[in-house]
């Protein structure tokens, strides 16, 4: 029994560990976003900015369509073992099932071929389309299409709560590269410098990680039935496009009908709010596990203040960009990008409900509910699309991101609502179950 109690604080232990470096892990892809752009703008001028803000929206949505859903689909089926497996004292985790690990290289794989097609695909319809400055900022960012490529081993260590097999080589990785840009900076290097680190970065990490995979189990010497695989996969990639729309749609629709100029104004505004989305995912992190914690061990009594808390800081966040949104943006980016200003106030609104949003999911996801978060999310990206179609229509640019404030809003209130109405169903049927015939 002593045994098994402390295996199960070891659990515990490590679980805290994990949150700490997820929030680490993606604290320094937010804080690596925002210093391309910074050193972007200060060796460039606002059109060429605004087209390396473009593609790099661009490629973050096609990571997301060469990983072909692989990655929640790893995640889902090595989830479920692990968490069955960790609850027999005898099987640990990492006794993951031989057809989960042998196929996860070939999934990489079949990620990778569809990753080269869309680079070169893209590449050939910017050179016909856009000329040699694109031509030539896209063949270098988009060798972060790699990053969408391993999204299938990423997500299989999450599952099995081992994020130290590569967090720390990521934070490493992304430490160096903001080194070299700060370099290129101070020696005014050129807009291919910048683009050139921010996409060898991610291929190196990329190589590191598939190279390192035979360490930690990964095999590839079971190839599945691809057309059976990719129809088990295509709802979650489905559910991945949905989110990378939500996300980069306002970017790329700005980026069409606006053009560069306009593009980069709104840009320079979504990188400081992207900061706020960066402190409200390390309070979710924070907030959300002793509130998961409460809740499994008696829902009838728990504490909302770190909800409440998070939720304050969150709005402090917004206030501080509607009172100081000029002088921000002067500061971090020169005085041609306060005209910003009003799109980064109202963007900002949108950061509360991302830590309402985020902490709403991890709740549906600890009891097991995943399916209605991932309904709720795609109606989000269906109703942020139709929103800033119409309202750029009739206000420019501020439009995007008024439809984005919606549509946060639209999802983290849904999720919450729909969060408290199963949770008060659930003690009405403890209630139930308790009280005398």
């Amino acid at each position: 029994m002593r045994n098994r109690d402390a295996h199960n604080q070891g659990i515990r232990m490590h679980g805290l560990n994990s949150a700490k470096l997820y929030a680490l892990e993606h604290a320094g892809v937010g804080g690596f976003s925002f210093l391309v752009f910074f050193t972007a703008t200060h060796l460039a001028n606002i059109e060429a900015v605004g087209t390396l803000a473009a593609l790099w929206a661009l490629v973050s949505v096609q990571s997301a369509v060469c990983s072909l859903g692989l990655d929640r689909l790893t995640y889902a089926q090595a989830g479920r073992e692990a968490a069955k497996r960790s609850s027999e004292a005898s099987s640990p985790t990492e006794t993951l099932s031989h057809a989960i690990r042998a196929s996860l290289l070939p999934r990489v794989g079949l990620a990778a071929s569809v990753g080269l097609g869309i680079y070169v695909t893209t590449l050939i319809a910017l050179a016909i389309l856009s000329g040699a400055h694109a031509t030539n900022l896209y063949a270098l960012l988009g060798m972060r299409l790699a990053l969408g490529v391993i999204e299938p081993l990423r997500t299989y260590h999450q599952a099995v709560d081992a994020p130290a097999r590569y967090a720390l080589a990521r934070i490493v990785s992304l430490g160096v590269a903001s080194l070299a840009l700060l370099i290129t900076r101070g020696a005014s290097g050129s807009l291919t410098g910048v683009a050139f680190i921010a996409g060898l970065e991610a291929l190196a990490f990329a190589l590191w990680m598939t190279g390192k995979s035979r360490a930690f189990g990964v095999r590839g010497d079971e190839w599945q039935d691809l057309s059976g695989l990719l129809k088990t996969s295509l709802p979650f990639l489905v559910q991945s496009l949905a989110i990378m729309i939500y996300l980069r749609i306002d970017m790329l629709y700005v980026a069409q009908q606006f053009g560069p100029s306009d593009t980069a104004l709104y840009a320079s505004a979504a990188r400081i709010a992207e900061i706020g989305n960066g402190l409200a995912l390390v309070a979710m992190l924070t907030v959300t596990p002793p509130l998961i914690h409460q809740l499994r061990k008696s829902g009838q009594h728990v504490g909302w203040s770190g909800l409440l808390i998070g939720m304050l800081g969150c709005a402090a966040f917004a206030a501080v960009c509607w009172i100081a949104g000029p002088h921000l943006l002067s500061l971090l980016f020169g005085r041609g990008y306060e005209a910003a200003s009003l799109i980064l106030a109202i963007y900002a609104l949108s950061v509360p409900f991302v830590f309402l949003g985020g902490v709403s999911s991890r709740l549906h996801a600890s009891f097991d509910n995943q399916k209605l978060p991932a309904r709720i999310t795609v109606l989000g990206a269906c109703l942020n699309v139709t929103l800033t179609a119409i309202l750029c229509a009739y206000v420019g640019p501020i439009g995007a991101a008024l439809a984005t404030v919606i549509s946060y809003a639209f999802v983290a209130f849904s999720l919450w609502f729909a969060f408290l109405r199963g949770l008060a169903t659930t003690l009405d049927d403890q209630v139930s179950e308790q009280s005398p015939m």
